[in-house]
């Protein structure tokens, strides 16, 4: 889990998070600005001129001492007319507000606060609230700490100038606003506020055609993925890698989003994407392209990870060796989430004397009483430590550290941490026969990933109703003041009316005012039943709105919950694979290991459905095409060895409730593990046929045929012996099908049924684990 260090350090690193108005030049240069100058004569023109030149040499890119000089002689001069000759109270409040631009600048905190603060009171007097609102975004920049004090101070001035770019009608700075507010919410994760401002913001950015929109989705991205919604997080960073594209933006930006991309893809495939590893390989193209060192270490790392992950542990190694001296160490601590990585690389690669170096070199920095590591993270390098060892059959070492790690974790208050820790210890304990230990250990691990699971999700829900009640708040808000102007509106036109009718009143006869005064007194009631039938009119649309919103916010929640059942029905299943992974570590060659590899693969067939139930919208049928295109590429990894074999595939546009889906998958399973094993002995090379169709009668035909050495002649002995053959038997009459198997050219196993309405279908039979027999 080295993974979660690399992406908390690298946000600090390479993800600036605020960016000021005025951290580029002014749209007009030095020279246009200094022309302009030259040119004129009226007092209050060449002020402003000598303050707008004054902050084109603050911001020109680079940091030279001249222009901060240049820029203080100019703002002095400025000063100098107004005190003397113009007297005018905006341009000294733009005096002090160049002032604080330049001592920042200079590091002089102290002096260009103080400047600021007597701006922004000289701006509320005369009631300026453009120049306002770039006061207090000029004030955040005193309050750059990672505190959250600080963060809370920033987020109030935010909120001010919010306010004042909305009362001066400048679209642009509200959008900017509004996405910087959103992303210090995000620091303090407020995600449903961030949510909510950074939509805003990007509406209001559509509205003016402002482009350079990369900043926006990047930000709703890592929102999305804090709240959990992975595939809506990838479609906002393929969003703003195609905008910053679009703008040409190749900087280091660009690097941000490429990184946060990989992060999305990992989390909404469990840290197993190819695509992240392509993200991460562009993230780091960049990062050597500024040179920027510390970057180039934390995405690097986080590759490597990515091909332990993918199985590709030669990619790593290539890398590395391709990197050389980029890979550079400012820190002692560097190296144990670095080397940890290493270890992990060779081990995969099963160069474990290579792994060994940077084992002893982590043993080494571990055991020094002069590095300090209660401010860093051992954990990481313990756990690399742990896995070497375990691989190396040194197993007493590893229960060392795994009773070292989790002494470290229980101090730590970090549940996630802790819960590897357990997790690692019931490893090693197991490893060393000490299964009481090992049971107790896991039975911790487990609590605490569920305690953080349950955690996780309402603090998910919560943020996603925070984000529902502000927008709904919002809306309101916005409705309010198009009411306003229109009784506004209304009220002038009534006045108007008014002041037509006293001047006929005056004009006309006096016998024409009791006429008038009755049609007055009608048009009144008139108005009073048409306000009381108003009123009760939108009470009905509020009752009717409010059912509305209750009703989806319960299929919602139903939707949720049907979803949240599917993934932990999966990680359950998860769970069982990880401890029959572990219990074939220490078996030998044999009937057990090979039971248990088959109960694996049967696990993670019906594993595979749960995760798609839980990623698409739908929670009741499984797209069979993607379904068995991932159990065939799952069944090919599983087996080492099989570059002989080629796999057709032919499968119809299919959806099946799980109660079918299931049988189908596992019938799958036996059918091609019968096949790699059986049918092509000696490295034979041959072909593996797998279709599902629908038949011309609407029946359904699942196929599995290859072309090897076949069956053998008396099928029906095979059937009543394999543990293989009886379990497909079953499944089919479970799917009250027909299943045939042949044996000509090769072999071929037919399973034909219909497919059921999902009310009709019998939940699965127990059959399927009481059956009993000998392995195909």
């Amino acid at each position: 889990m080295i993974f979660f260090k690399i992406f908390v350090i690298v946000s600090c690193l390479i993800f600036p998070v605020y960016q000021s108005l005025y951290a580029q030049p002014n749209e007009r240069s030095v020279s246009i600005i200094t022309a302009a100058l030259k040119k004129e004569a009226d007092n209050t023109t060449k002020a402003n001129l000598l303050l707008e030149l004054a902050l084109a040499y603050i911001h020109k890119p680079g940091e030279e001492k001249t222009d901060l000089d240049t820029a203080l002689f100019l703002i002095s001069q400025a000063e100098n007319i107004n005190s003397k000759i113009l007297h005018d109270k905006s341009i000294e409040a733009n005096t002090y507000f160049a002032y604080s631009n330049a001592y920042r600048e200079r590091g002089d905190t102290k002096i260009g606060q103080v400047n600021i603060n007597k701006a922004i009171n000289i701006y509320e007097a005369l009631s300026l609230p453009e120049k306002l609102g770039d006061a207090y975004m000029e004030a955040t920049s005193y309050y750059q700490s990672p505190s959250r004090k600080d963060n809370i101070i920033i987020l109030n001035y935010y909120d001010k100038a919010l306010s004042k770019f909305k009362l001066s009608g400048n679209k642009e700075k509200e959008a900017f606003v509004l996405k910087n507010l959103a992303d210090y919410n995000i620091i303090l994760r407020n995600y449903g506020r961030a949510l909510v401002q950074l939509n805003e913001s990007l509406n209001i950015y559509k509205s003016i055609q402002y482009r350079k929109l990369h900043g926006v989705y990047d930000l709703l991205n890592l929102v999305n993925v804090n709240l959990g919604d992975y595939p809506t997080a990838v479609q906002n960073g393929l969003l703003a890698e195609k905008t910053a594209l679009q703008e040409r933006d190749t900087t280091r930006q660009l690097c941000t989003i490429y990184y946060r991309l990989a992060l999305a893809y990992n989390k909404w495939y469990n840290y197993n994407s190819p695509e992240a590893a392509e993200y991460y390989k562009r993230a780091l193209d960049i990062a050597l392209k500024l040179k920027d060192y510390e970057s180039i270490q934390f995405i690097a790392v986080s590759l490597c990870n990515q091909f332990v992950n993918l199985r590709r542990p030669d990619k790593g190694i290539r890398l590395i060796s391709e990197l050389g001296d980029n890979i550079k160490f400012y820190y002692w601590a560097d190296s144990l989430y670095v080397f940890s990585s290493y270890i992990e690389l060779y081990r995969e690669a099963h160069q474990l004397n290579k792994a060994k170096v940077y084992a002893d070199y982590l043993v080494l920095i571990l055991s020094d009483p002069s590095k300090d590591l209660s401010d860093e993270q051992p954990d990481l390098a313990y756990r690399g430590l742990i896995d070497y060892f375990i691989t190396t059959h040194q197993y007493k070492l590893a229960a060392k550290y795994a009773s070292i790690n989790l002494s470290y974790c229980l101090k730590n208050s970090n549940k996630s941490i802790l819960a590897i820790a357990y997790s690692y210890k019931s490893r090693t304990d197991s490893a060393i026969g000490d299964f009481k230990s090992a049971l107790n250990n896991y039975k911790a691990a487990i609590s605490i990933n569920d305690s953080l699971f349950n955690d996780n999700k309402t603090f998910q829900f919560a943020q996603m109703q925070v984000a529902f009640n502000t927008k709904q708040k919002e809306d309101s808000l916005k409705l309010n003041q198009r009411s306003i102007k229109m009784l506004t509106a209304k009220n002038e036109d009534d006045l108007k009316k008014a002041h037509l009718i006293r001047n006929i009143i005056i004009a006309s006869a006096l016998s024409l005012l009791i006429v008038l005064f009755a049609g007055y007194q009608f048009k009144q009631k008139s108005n009073r039943k048409l306000q009381a039938q108003q009123k009760e009119i939108n009470h009905k649309n509020e009752i009717l709105q409010q059912t509305v919103s209750e009703k989806n916010k319960l299929i919602e929640e139903k939707e949720w919950l049907v979803k949240e059942i599917h993934h932990r029905v999966k990680n359950n299943l998860q769970i069982v694979v990880s401890l029959l992974n572990t219990q074939a570590a220490y078996l030998q060659e044999g009937d057990a290991l090979m039971a248990i590899h088959e109960s694996r693969h049967r696990m993670q067939v019906i594993s595979l459905l749960h995760q798609k139930l839980y990623q698409v919208e739908t929670s009741s049928l499984i797209d069979m095409q993607a379904y068995i295109s991932e159990v065939v590429s799952y069944l090919k990894e599983s087996f080492k060895g099989i570059n002989h074999l080629y796999f057709e595939q032919q499968i119809d546009s299919i959806s099946l409730d799980i109660s079918q889906a299931v049988p189908v998958g596992l019938i799958l399973n036996e059918a091609i593990t019968n096949c790699i094993k059986y049918a092509f002995p000696n490295n034979l090379q041959g072909n593996i046929a797998i279709s599902f169709t629908k038949e011309a009668d609407g029946n359904l035909l699942l196929t599995v045929a290859d072309n090897g050495i076949g069956m053998a002649k008396d099928i029906e002995l095979c059937q009543r012996n394999s543990l293989g053959m009886r379990l497909m038997q079953t499944l089919s009459q479970q799917l009250d099908g027909n299943i045939k198997i042949e044996s000509k050219e090769g072999a071929m196993v037919k399973v034909c049924f219909k497919q059921q309405a999902r009310e009709n279908i019998a939940a699965p039979s127990e059959n399927i684990i009481n059956t009993t027999g000998d392995y195909a």
